[in-house]
């Protein structure tokens, strides 16, 4: 699953844009209490308002496993 709180966008060079997050559900995590997540697949809507050709989209994110490993944080680039 990923945190909810640990999802970030961001666009390079910096447009404007709007993205939808789907509703998240509360999950009870033994350090860090009840938090919001995702699991499973899931789509975020995103619209970007720009005349640019060359945009990057930057995606931060944090997760763990079912069985409780935590993944450290990353990010994704894409074209």
């Amino acid at each position: 699953y990923l945190y909810a709180e640990k999802l970030r966008f961001k666009l390079v060079p910096a447009e404007p844009y709007t993205v939808k997050l789907p509703a998240s559900e509360s999950k009870q995590d033994p350090v860090l209490g009840t938090v919001e997540v995702y699991s499973g697949n899931f789509t975020i809507p995103m619209q970007v308002n720009t005349q640019q050709d060359d945009v990057k989209l930057e995606v931060a994110y944090q997760g763990c496993s079912r069985e409780g490993f935590c993944y450290p944080p990353s990010k994704e680039y894409f074209d």
